[in-house]
């Protein structure tokens, strides 16, 4: 791969190497599904029923898309109801997540690893239904979107007596509930709620910079909308009885920024006086 500089080769070697890369033809011989309460869970291949389950992280790179972009601290939230209020059911700031699509990078290397990545978890999603004890009739919210792209998410709130939040405890005032940023006032306000009822944390994405810097609450949208990631996920099935319906979640269990977003695009327009009319600069300039 001589386009790839020798860093992001080191990692596409990596990853393509990996039994647990979305795309790799053994993916399915290295892993298992486990029934853990209500949901099954994708786990290392175990020798004997008794061993323990292990969850495994399967790994993928890929560009985190614009369009669909939720990865923001609060998950972007609008209110229980959404941000026109038509949501049959409220959900609270403590159950929402953080979210995101991927899509194929744009180097060649990268680009060549996204057909096999799509079919690998489709073949996921195909065994876990073949083997589930209750298929659901249909897929309603798989692990791609109609368009090929991967679906990830990230819960952003954690009990606060959970092990979870002990371990996030040190990581600088940058990370507490103290000082974490909201995109939009509803999700400021019910943040001042929840710090007032005490019971639940926040859980930042676990999202690192090239050289393992965790990436702070208030530059997530600025380091990774646009950024080529590798990202490794925990993959859940969901059966959803009164939809007869599966649904497959990616939960991220890191994001590495492999290459990050290009700078804006510049809009000259934008800077124009109304009052002057397209172009006519360049003609009083030209007399």
């Amino acid at each position: 791969m001589s386009e790839l500089p020798e860093d992001l080769r080191a990692t596409y070697d990596d990853v393509k190497g990996d039994t647990l890369y979305a795309g790799s033809p053994t993916l399915l011989n290295s892993v298992e599904w486990y029934r853990d309460g209500l949901v099954d869970k994708l786990i290392a291949k175990r020798a004997a029923p008794e061993d323990e389950p292990v969850e495994v992280e399967v790994r993928l790179i890929g560009q985190i898309l614009a369009e669909g972009y939720w990865l923001y601290a609060c998950g972007g939230y609008r209110g229980p109801k959404g941000a026109l209020g038509t949501w049959a059911t409220e959900s609270p700031l403590h159950k929402t997540k953080a979210s995101a699509k991927l899509g194929p990078a744009t180097r060649p290397a990268f680009r060549g690893m996204w057909n096999p990545t799509m079919e690998g978890l489709k073949a996921l999603m195909k065994d876990a239904r073949a083997k589930a004890p209750r298929p659901g009739g249909n897929v309603k919210y798989g692990l791609l979107d109609d368009a090929g792209r991967v679906k990830i998410r990230h819960a952003l709130f954690e009990p606060i007596d959970s092990d979870i939040a002990a371990n996030n405890a040190d990581l600088g005032p940058q990370f507490s509930i103290a000082n974490w940023p909201c995109k939009f006032q509803a999700g400021s306000i019910a943040l001042e709620e929840l710090k007032k009822e005490g019971h639940y944390t926040v859980s930042p994405v676990p999202a690192y910079t090239k050289d393992g810097k965790l990436i702070p609450p208030a530059e997530y949208e600025m380091r990774l909308r646009g950024a080529v990631v590798e990202v490794r996920v925990a993959i859940v099935r969901e059966y959803i009885f009164s939809a007869n319906s599966d649904n497959f979640y990616s939960d991220v269990r890191a994001i590495t920024v492999l290459e990050t977003p290009g700078p804006p695009v510049a809009s000259p327009g934008k800077k124009r006086s109304l009052a002057e009319a397209p172009g006519l600069k360049n003609a009083r300039q030209r007399t």
